[in-house]
């Protein structure tokens, strides 16, 4: 059957030029509505930063403090924080009593900033 005898077919459109740009409805019971406009990558947000420079400044309990803090994490990184933090203040027992060499307390502190950087990282 020709496609220009069908009465099923409810729009058509022959020979036309229409362009279209952003949100278009055509037809009936369309629900899904698209917004093609280029988006920006998402910028760091200002807490990622602060926590980040924390941690360039090697105040990691100040970044394990403001993450702990951060309401805005799910149970799993709020988790992984938790864990991160025993093992800092576990460190720093370690370091204070002199039962840690140097160079293992700096390997294990490489570790902590490596997994903290995951969690801003999955922010």
């Amino acid at each position: 059957m020709d496609d220009k005898n069908d009465k099923n077919i409810k729009n058509q459109i022959n020979n036309s030029e229409i362009e279209v740009g952003g949100n278009m409805h055509l037809g009936d019971n369309i629900t899904h509505i698209h917004n093609y406009a280029e988006k920006e990558k998402p910028k760091d947000s200002d807490f990622k930063k602060t926590v980040k420079n924390f941690l360039t400044k090697g105040e990691i309990g100040k970044a394990i403090n403001a993450l702990v803090d951060n309401d805005t994490l799910d149970d799993d990184l709020k988790n992984t924080v938790y864990l991160l933090s025993g093992r800092y203040h576990g460190l720093q027992r370690r370091v204070t009593q002199g039962v840690i060499t140097e160079e293992n307390a700096n390997i294990e502190t490489n570790r902590i900033n490596s997994a903290l950087l995951s969690v801003i990282k999955d922010l």
